[in-house]
């Protein structure tokens, strides 16, 4: 798309100075396309261009020339045109280390990437915060931060292709763009970075294998890297080795955080640099200690240091024992939490204490330099503070009891949630107590937004370190938020461990729901192989222990691949031996739904009063069943049979109705179904303009989602029209886009494409 008429939609919208949800039911478009639009991922319908500048009393006219632009040909550049900025707040006091920044200033303009090493508290992560900082202007187009965990206690660290996938994710990226080997995803990391003037932050790394694959090929785009390792082999990388400080700046920072002048002219001055190690951490920690007792002079610091054990661990001991009983437990147990960082809610649920002497806990430990509040809100602790407090807490024995609080919090809130967001599916998850409620379904999505990564770590720590029912309950709640917010990736490392403590467990029926989920997780990413094994196993496990319902999952799923390798016979075989079990379970959704799969089986094979006679059956069900999605997706079945009977006004208008009905819902999967619906019926009255214009807004949304089958079917969509409208590079570009996508998959449809481009 056209960025002007991105940037120029931006500033019509704050003229008329509507929110989203207002402009939504003005327009009645959805505020998911809107967003599309207005951050140039998709190019608005003409009538949408019109209807916004009516309400901000602007004149659409000057702006015809900017959309006729960006509706020609896919959009080329960065995925996203908004600017991201991860870096954690930048030091004001910042001191010393001037020659150092320095260095890391003027080699990261040179070299563009630059590795810094030392040991552990010396202050590599706050110099390279800093310095990214100080090159903002210099690189606006995106900042990024990311821990890479390489000495983090406790944790493992995060690998290459996970961190390619968060950091093109951080780009914009549409899941659905992402690949899955590490090499492919890495080259497009590169490709993003080399449309950009970035700075980016990889902090915390393990090693050179670890941080190849992240850093930059052609372009302006700078890293900065930080390690406790010299890292040698990494040829390219300037590289900046910090020492403990000196005397002048150990004193300097000391006073800076001592924020008085307590500390100029003292002969115990040096003493304390040198207990403290000259270490920046330490120096802190200690200057926090000294900053709260008015009453203390340097002296006195001294004399408790001398209390102490020399060294790094004998100092950071030091300060603890000043902390009250409740702060710190708090600052051991913070210790032992899996996942990036703790909100205020967790960590309360962690120390068993309300929310409101969690928050005041951690507010002392922030105030003593013990704990990170990098983002208002969220907090963790610096690696050498997180490994003695873990080991606090663990020659305590509170280990067990913590962490178990922490996972009955994470699946209550999990629970009541999802239950919010999809009430109709609730009798299926687990029973779970409920947790605080939510007001309303959009603050259950932002928390469960906000936490997935939290989510997803801890559900993976209880698989592998002994609490199995978490690590089942977290998978089995979160299914239908991960999937249908398209996390599927991210996801699998949970649903394979759930399933490994689902057998430990002896949990069999658990067992069949989470192959069936794992499954349906793979098919959307185009896994079909391994999603064809799991329903099997679904289905073969489902028989063994009698679980009818499960079994019937595993057969519609089945009878859905063999669909889509247009064996219509087992299709059909599939979809009458699920229908069967799910009515007598009286599962009513299920029976509505494999109504819909059995009407599309009998309309490809020409029994049209068949497949409507099925389709009017499934679309009642939805209808009694109050289920607009359902309903949704039933009248595109219903378009896609009238295409199929050459009626494509009367497909036209079931597609229609299909798009509002998942419009409503926000569930971009049926929006791109009946988009691309649309787009066929319009090409088939001769309307191809507007075939390009729905087919275009399909594969963005299909794109956003990550899902390929439905971008496959936006680039054939856009190759069939373009090729009638004479525009046969426009159309090769595209069916050669399909081709790939089918390929992959395994799907027939390559064959038509092959052909499609051969004529």
């Amino acid at each position: 798309m056209s960025e002007d008429l991105a940037r120029r939609l931006r500033q019509i919208r704050e003229t008329g100075g509507r929110s989203l949800r207002d402009l939504e039911r003005s327009l009645h478009v959805s505020s998911s396309s809107l967003s599309r639009y207005l951050t140039g991922q998709a190019v608005p319908p003409w009538s949408v261009v019109v209807g916004l500048c009516q309400v901000a009393g602007v004149d659409p006219r000057p702006l015809r020339p900017l959309w006729e632009a960006g509706k020609r040909g896919p959009r080329v550049g960065p995925a996203v045109t908004v600017t991201r900025n991860d870096l954690p707040y930048d030091i004001t006091t910042f001191t010393g280390r001037q020659e150092e920044l320095a260095a890391v200033l003027t080699a990261a303009r040179a070299d563009r990437v630059v590795a810094i090493d030392g040991m552990g508290g010396v202050g590599k992560t706050t110099l390279a915060v800093h310095a990214a900082h100080r090159l903002t202007s210099d690189y606006p187009d995106a900042q990024l931060y990311l821990d890479l965990h390489g000495f983090t206690p406790g944790r493992d660290p995060v690998e290459p292709a996970e961190a390619l996938r968060i950091l093109l994710a951080a780009l914009g990226v549409p899941s659905g763009r992402i690949p899955e080997a590490v090499e492919e995803r890495a080259a497009l990391w590169r490709s993003e970075l080399a449309m950009r003037r970035a700075v980016v932050v990889l902090d915390n790394v393990a090693g050179q294998a670890q941080v190849r694959p992240l850093l930059p090929g052609a372009g302006s785009s700078i890293v900065l890297i930080t390690s406790r390792r010299r890292l040698v082999g990494l040829g390219d990388a300037h590289p900046v080795s910090l020492d403990v400080l000196g005397p002048r700046e150990a004193a300097d920072l000391f006073g800076a955080a001592l924020g008085d002048a307590r500390a100029q002219d003292s002969p115990a001055l040096e003493e304390v640099l040198r207990r403290c190690g000259h270490l920046p951490l330490v120096l802190g920690v200690a200057a926090a200690r000294m900053r709260h007792r008015p009453a203390w002079t340097l002296e006195t610091l001294a004399e408790y240091l001398r209390e102490g054990d020399l060294g790094t661990a004998g100092v950071l001991s030091m300060s603890l024992r000043d902390l009250d009983g409740g702060q710190h437990r708090m600052f051991r147990l913070l210790g032992l939490a899996p996942g990036v960082d703790l909100s205020v809610h967790a960590a309360a649920a962690l120390a068993e204490v309300p929310v409101s002497t969690a928050r005041r806990l951690l507010d002392d430990l922030v105030d003593a330099s013990l704990v990170l509040e990098n983002v208002p809100g969220r907090y963790h602790q610096h690696d050498l503070l997180r490994e003695l407090a873990r080991g606090a807490a663990e020659e305590r024995d509170e280990k067990r009891g913590a962490l178990t609080r922490l996972l009955d919090h994470y699946v209550r809130a999990a629970a009541t949630a999802t239950n919010l967001l999809y009430p109709s599916g609730a009798h299926l998850r687990p029973a779970v107590p409920a947790g605080e409620p939510f007001a309303r379904p959009a603050d259950a999505l932002r928390w469960l937004d906000g936490e997935r990564a939290n989510l997803v770590t801890a559900g993976t720590y209880a698989a592998e370190h002994g609490w199995p029912e978490h690590a089942v309950l977290l998978a089995r709640t979160l299914y239908p938020y991960l999937d249908g917010h398209a996390h599927h990736a991210e996801s699998l490392p949970l649903y394979g461990g759930a399933l490994e403590a689902a057998r430990h467990l002896g949990d069999r029926g658990g067992e069949v729901h989470l192959l069936n989920e794992r499954m349906s997780m793979n098919a959307r990413q185009g896994r079909y192989d391994p999603a064809h094994d799991d329903a099997k196993h679904a289905r073969d496990l489902a028989r063994e222990i009698g679980d009818r319902y499960g079994e019937a999952r595993a057969l519609n799923a089945l009878g859905d691949m063999h669909w889509r390798e247009r064996d219509d016979l087992r299709a059909e075989e599939r979809f009458r031996a699920a229908l069967e079990l799910f009515r007598e379970v009286d599962a009513g959704t299920d029976v509505a739904i494999v109504l819909g799969n059995l009407g599309l089986v009998a309309g490809r094979q020409g029994r049209y009063d068949e497949a409507e006679r099925a389709l009017r059956q499934a679309l009642a069900g939805f209808e009694a069943i109050g289920l607009p999605g359902g309903q949704g997706t039933i009248r595109a079945n219903l378009g896609q049979i009238c295409l199929w009977r050459g009626r494509p006004a009367e497909a036209l208008e079931h597609y229609r109705q299909a798009l509002e009905h998942h419009r409503g819902l926000d569930y971009p999967g049926g929006e791109a179904d009946a988009l691309n619906g649309m787009g066929t019926a319009a090409r088939h009255l001769g309307e191809t303009t507007q075939a390009v214009e729905d087919h275009r807004a399909a594969l963005a949304i299909a794109v956003e989602a990550g899902d390929p089958a439905r971008q496959a079917a936006a680039h054939e969509g856009l190759a069939r029209a373009h090729r009638e409208r004479g525009e046969r590079d426009l159309a090769r570009e595209h069916a050669t886009g399909a081709l790939d996508v089918y390929v992959r998959m395994g799907l027939p449809e390559a064959d038509d494409m092959r052909a499609f481009l051969a004529g």
